[in-house]
């Protein structure tokens, strides 16, 4: 009988081994009080950017950084993420070619800290990589609070989306070391999903 336990405890904590090696990181801004917010000009439409349409009239979009300073990866006043250069880089170096991805430039303007070109992440494609049965739900709602990352469907991938907000970015373990140690992870806190 011990072995017979012995033997499924074995498996279990294998098994439980074997999961905990896919790790994924949902990218959450953990505004200090240095790390500013990036300002769209008055009446750009809050929704832009949010959905996986194309995006219109971004190469005439200049935002104005406010409140802080500037940090790798930022969001704006209107609902879009934005990467600086060398978190395009890294992102451009982890996705295959033809990833459904666009890292699309516009200028920002800070008169304390120059002007700089951020790239606003813009997903053309919805990734379908959520595991639904263990995600948690807004009550008596089909809406994700808390996502569940699959890790059979997302094993592939280091940098994508779950929804069309743009409200989940997630990162491998392997693209957060990487961030990590070309210090690309500042006003960020990785939350393991």
């Amino acid at each position: 009988m011990n072995v017979l336990f012995d033997m499924l405890s074995s498996f279990t904590r294998k098994e439980k081994k074997d999961v905990n090696e896919k790790k994924y990181y949902e990218l959450m801004l953990n505004n200090g009080k240095k790390t500013g917010v990036l300002y769209a000009p008055p009446g750009t439409d809050t929704l832009w950017c949010r959905e996986c349409y194309p995006v219109i009239g971004y190469e005439d979009m200049v935002f104005t950084l406010k409140d802080g300073e500037y940090a790798p990866y930022m969001i704006s006043n209107v609902c879009c993420y934005l990467a600086d250069e060398d978190l395009k880089q890294l992102i451009e170096e982890v996705i295959p070619e033809g990833y459904p991805l666009e890292l699309l430039p516009v200028r920002v303007t800070s008169e304390e800290y120059g002007d700089k070109t951020y790239y606003l992440i813009h997903f053309t494609e919805l990734l379908d990589v959520i595991d639904r049965k263990h995600s948690k739900c807004i009550p008596g709602t089909k809406a994700i609070a808390v996502p569940r990352v699959d890790h059979e469907k997302a094993k592939k991938l280091d940098f994508f989306n779950c929804d069309v907000r743009h409200q989940y970015f997630f990162v491998s373990d392997r693209m957060r070391k990487m961030m990590k140690k070309r210090k690309l992870d500042k006003s960020i806190r990785f939350i393991e999903r």
